[in-house]
């Protein structure tokens, strides 16, 4: 165009929420013009109506099955991917309007249609990508003014405005479920295409004060539904390995649980377990390892989950540990990222002497169980390691070997506490103790040169000379020699009762006398 006719053509534009018409004129542009500023100026035109004119309109057109809503959607799926973005923004933004504003005159039975049709559409198995894009992102426009403490309004309707609000609780409380199932279901597909906007809605309706009441005023249906979508998580697992956005996603969905009203343990522990399961896959199947892998160590650190206050952010971060350690082993490790190794190994140096002590009995339990993880996954790795590498784990293990000593002397503290336990848990402690011990061992025979045995040997010699001084000792000193005296005979054999003998880490320090 001559830049008079471009004018002219804006000037016409700018004109058209004017126009008596209107309405008609800006859907004839979005469905035929292939110029994208005159579908946005049309988009505008269209919102000043809407929000203007709306109650002169006709009741059909406004909420009916051949509304103006349905119309959006249906011609923004045909034409989405020729617009540019501003332009989708912007038309979605009257869908979210529109939607609104019906929602506070139209009969439920209308809403929940329109809600079925949107959701359909977005999982819809033999339906275009574009349609379930579209879908998702209106249902996503709709929760934003479901949730909203201010609905978006370009005008206030003249209505009584406390009906309105408790006919907008009504629709939120009868429909929020409806909208966040559909958006699980449709992140279990792992279709990317509609990963953010569900996305968006999960966390929207998890955070929003409206939201999460919503799943605890309805009774056990409304919690079976949040349970649902526990399950439908699993399917994220699969996800991580080929796509290091979805990391992102479940902290999301994770922190969005963290502040809702009401139990979400269920789906907070469905999105660990996820973590844990990414640190865990092969690096040859997992599609980008370093990234994915970092960006959760990054989102755990972020949020201080190995010395977190909840018990089960610091399993899952000993869990994770564990898990990643045992897939890439040291080599793995160094080579996706060299500070990856320090870092894991400062964050367990600084959890176990904590995990030893504090809390009630439970979570004493709990948090030695959690500890004897961190003991697995280090053992495990230098039962792994390459003699040509052992040097860059010596100090790491010795530390960590040595962090392990100093919480068993603070668990000893709290032996008096636990006497009165029943014959089978002490069995039961007896065995998940003596599996630590072993652990234990392994690291201070892995890292001898660094002077474990010494370090050992001159604690045990200490209590040893205390014990001799006092004419009656504590029993909690009693229990802290006791423990390290079990430890130095575990360090100090291999084999079974039967057939014990001196490790053979300890082969250059031994002088074995001529025969």
């Amino acid at each position: 165009q001559v830049p008079s006719a471009r004018t002219d053509s804006e000037r016409a534009l700018l004109s058209l929420r004017d126009h008596p018409r209107c309405v008609d004129l800006a859907m004839y542009i979005l469905s035929s013009s292939g110029d994208p500023l005159a579908r946005f100026q049309a988009a505008i035109a269209l919102q000043h109506v809407v929000a203007t004119k709306w109650v002169g309109m006709d009741a059909e057109f406004r909420y009916g099955s051949h509304s103006l809503r349905v119309w959006i959607v249906t011609s923004l799926a045909q034409l989405y991917s020729r617009m540019e973005n501003y332009e989708r923004r912007e038309w979605l933004r009257i869908e979210g309007i529109i939607s609104s504003r019906a929602m506070e005159e139209e009969p439920k039975e209308s809403f929940a249609g329109f809600l079925s049709y949107l959701c359909d559409g977005l999982n819809s198995e033999g339906g275009s990508a574009d349609l379930s894009t579209v879908c998702a992102q209106a249902l996503s426009e709709i929760v934003d003014e479901l949730t909203a403490k201010d609905p978006r309004k370009a005008d206030k309707i003249e209505a009584d405005e406390e009906a309105v609000s408790s006919k907008r609780r009504d629709f939120t409380r009868d429909h929020l479920v409806f909208i966040f199932i559909a958006a699980a279901k449709a992140v279990a597909t792992l279709r990317t295409n509609v990963i953010p906007s569900c996305v968006a809605i999960i966390e929207r309706v998890l955070s929003s004060q409206i939201g999460t009441r919503t799943f605890y005023t309805g009774g056990a249906t409304d919690r079976e539904e949040v349970n649902r979508l526990t399950h439908l998580l699993h399917s994220w697992q699969e996800a991580l390995k080929v796509l290091a956005d979805y990391v992102d996603h479940l902290f999301k969905i994770y922190d969005a649980c963290k502040i809702a009203d009401g139990d979400m343990s269920d789906l907070m522990r469905s999105c660990q377990n996820s973590m844990v399961y990414a640190s865990g896959i092969q690096p040859e199947v997992l599609g980008q390892p370093g990234t994915v892998i970092l960006k959760i160590v990054h989102q755990m650190e972020e949020r201080n989950w190995s010395h977190s206050e909840s018990r089960d952010e610091r399993l899952a971060y000993a869990e994770f540990t564990k898990s990643l350690l045992g897939t890439y082993n040291l080599e793995g490790l160094i080579e996706m990222e060299s500070r990856l190794l320090q870092c894991l190994a400062e964050r367990t140096v600084s959890s176990i002497p904590l995990l030893a002590s504090g809390g009630d009995e439970d979570d004493r339990s709990f948090n030695i169980e959690t500890r004897d993880v961190y003991l697995e996954a280090w053992a495990k790795l230098c039962l792994s390691c390459d003699t040509h590498l052992r040097e860059e784990l010596n100090e790491v293990v010795n530390t960590i070997f040595r962090a392990y000593v100093q919480s068993e002397l603070l668990a000893a503290e709290y032996v008096v506490e636990e006497q009165d336990e029943e014959e089978q848990e002490e069995l039961e402690d007896e065995s998940r103790e003596q599996v630590a011990l072993e652990w234990a061992a392994i690291l201070a025979r892995f890292s001898v040169s660094r002077g474990t045995l010494y370090y050992l040997g001159d604690l045990i010699s200490n209590y040893a000379d205390s014990y001799e001084r006092q004419a009656k000792c504590s029993i909690i000193t009693q229990e802290q020699f006791y423990r390290l005296v079990m430890l130095a005979g575990f360090v100090l054999s291999d084999g079974d009762d039967s057939y014990t003998s001196i490790p053979a880490a300890f082969g250059g320090l031994v002088e074995v006398p001529n025969h």
